[in-house]
């Protein structure tokens, strides 16, 4: 009942791996392939029906379809390598595997006529041994000379493509090896150590297994005739196919012709990591996987430019079978492209410098306006150029300073600096009677006086709003309106107070008090600068913002040298 049991499981693993094989998707399945899952099925049947015969007749029908993969099992073998290998033996060569298969099986077909196969076919009832006993004849002995010849043919087969045809898988030779070798050894070993079962039905299960794994590996490298059929062939365009394992799988003549060292390479074998085009294709695969995006890249090669993309192979169920690997002679592209960027960067060279002459004569104009009103105003020569200068280094310091790290980004700092000298253009709307007065101003004077702070920031809101970027036009506003304000809110014209203040008018009204203080006037004398500094640092917290007592006091010095050079300027001038 075990022996039973063991040759129906045998029929149903075979019959098994011809329905897997059958249903698969592969892009071709292979001819042999099919042939030889066929007839390891129908053998498998043919030695659970020799078990199971009850007469003379259907033992000896069901030995001759068991021997039927015996005779022919092995030629399919070596023609599945042949075919694998990309040895053509051509029509006649193939005829001659098939007719000594043949020849071997007519001898098996001589049973029950004469005995010269078999000798005898003996039948028992199955009582725990085999179901008929085979007695060989004379000529038995062709049936091992074939599978061993078959077998050095398989050998001699792989040895020779593994050495003349690269594009031949190693893997997939090794595969077809493993089987024609542990084939021929079961079925000796098993001849001699089992007398009571066969092991030739365990051997055919596992020859189809193995024909599974290489259907399977087959369909990988079908690939390549499937991308070779879908590309329109062209001198510009090459492939490269590698497997998950970076192994390369195969290459057209176009790849080839573009990087001649493509050509040695082997299939299965890893991409050599001391030639720079195949350090760059692995490359652009880690880019692939970082990215999930096709990875791109340029590269050089006998006097050309190519471009090199790679991205993943897949199947129809979108699973991952490798990498697909492109290479386009780019170079007339990538001439276009620098064309187009050596003209585009031309064209932005040449836009910039006309912003920046813009711009030069924007800056020109509003520190031409401002030195226009100051001209009015006897009393504060040169009061723009210093307090544009005050500003600009205590907006320096700022900048430098742990405490307010971030606060002031480059564009803002730029922003004031330009901002400054506009911070009285406000007083254009002012009387000359009141501007050029040389004293000190009457209490309505002093009232449309302070009108110079709100009149600036409209003026500048309708003069450069529609020239200046916005960013700097608020900023500027801000200087012009804000910066007669004071940080206990008794400054003009709005009364803000601490925070409401913009921070930039905060700056303008320390530069602007300091150099009323260190310059002389009309209608007063300078001061010292240790007296004006006094002045500034006990004005902290009551007209100024107390966060810049200490950024004032570390401008001193570069405060004190600037307003020397002027005063020197001033002496050597007159």
């Amino acid at each position: 009942m075990s022996i039973t049991i063991y040759y129906s499981v045998m029929l149903a693993l075979a019959v098994v791996n011809l329905i897997l094989f059958v249903v698969s998707r592969a892009h071709r399945n292979n001819f042999y392939f099919g042939v030889l899952l066929i007839v390891a099925a129908v053998s498998n049947g043919g030695y659970l029906f020799m078990h199971a015969a009850t007469s003379y007749g259907e033992a000896l029908m069901a030995t001759k379809v068991a021997y039927l993969g015996g005779c022919f099992l092995p030629s399919i073998l070596l023609l599945c390598v042949l075919e694998l290998c990309d040895i053509n033996a051509g029509w006649f060569g193939r005829g001659m595997i098939t007719v000594t298969s043949t020849f071997v099986y007519s001898f098996v077909l001589t049973g029950g006529y004469k005995p010269i196969f078999f000798r005898d076919i003996v039948l028992n009832r199955p009582d725990g041994g085999a179901g008929v006993t085979i007695v060989e004849g004379p000529y038995f002995f062709l049936l091992r000379l074939q599978i061993y010849l078959m077998l050095i043919l398989v050998i001699g087969c792989c040895v020779y493509a593994f050495r003349e045809n690269k594009t031949a898988s190693y893997k997939n030779m090794s595969f077809l090896l493993v089987a024609s070798v542990f084939s021929a050894t079961s079925y000796l070993v098993g001849n001699i150590m089992l007398q009571n079962i066969s092991v030739v039905p365990v051997i055919f299960v596992m020859d189809g297994t193995i024909i599974l794994v290489l259907q399977h590996r087959v369909a990988l490298y079908d690939v390549s005739s499937t991308v070779a059929e879908s590309i329109v062939q062209q001198d510009s365009y090459g492939y490269m196919l590698l497997d998950k394992k970076r192994n390369y799988l195969g290459s057209d003549q176009v790849a080839q012709k573009f990087f001649p060292q493509v050509a040695p390479l082997h299939v299965d074998f890893p991409l050599p990591m001391d030639d720079a085009l195949f350090i760059r294709i692995r490359t652009l695969a880690d880019k692939l996987d970082d990215t999930l995006n096709t990875a791109v890249d340029y590269m050089e090669g006998q006097g050309r430019e190519y471009e090199i993309s790679v991205d993943y192979m897949l199947n129809e169920k979108g699973h991952q079978l490798g990498y697909f690997v492109e290479i386009s002679d780019a170079t007339e592209k990538r001439a276009e492209e620098k064309r187009l960027n050596d003209y585009n960067e031309k064209l932005r060279a040449d836009v910039e410098r006309e912003t920046r002459h813009l711009r030069e004569v924007q800056d020109q104009m509003l520190l031409g306006m401002a030195n226009m009103i100051e001209n009015r105003d006897n009393s504060t020569g040169g009061h723009i150029k210093r307090t544009s200068m005050g500003v600009k280094i205590l907006v320096k310091e700022l900048m430098v300073r742990d405490e307010w790290e971030g606060q002031f980004p480059a564009k803002y700092c730029e922003a004031m600096i330009k901002a400054a000298p506009l911070h009285d253009v406000g007083k254009i709307a002012v009387d000359d009677d009141i501007l050029k007065k040389p004293g000190r101003f009457t209490p309505g004077e002093f009232e449309q006086m302070k009108m110079h702070a709100p009149k600036g920031a409209e003026l500048l809101h309708s003069v450069i709003a529609g020239i200046e970027d916005p960013y700097f036009v608020q900023i500027a506003e801000n200087m012009a309106h804000y910066h007669h304000e004071r940080w206990n809110g008794n400054g003009y014209p709005d009364k803000l107070a601490g925070d409401q203040i913009p921070m930039e008018a905060r700056i303008m009204a320390v530069a602007d008090v300091y150099d009323a203080l260190v310059s002389k006037r009309c209608y007063k004398d300078s001061m010292n600068y240790e007296d004006a500094a006094a002045i500034i640092r006990e004005g902290m917290g009551t007209q100024f913002d107390p966060a810049l007592a200490d950024v004032f006091e570390a401008c001193r010095p570069r405060l004190e040298k600037y307003y020397d050079s002027q005063i020197k300027a001033a002496e050597i001038a007159s």
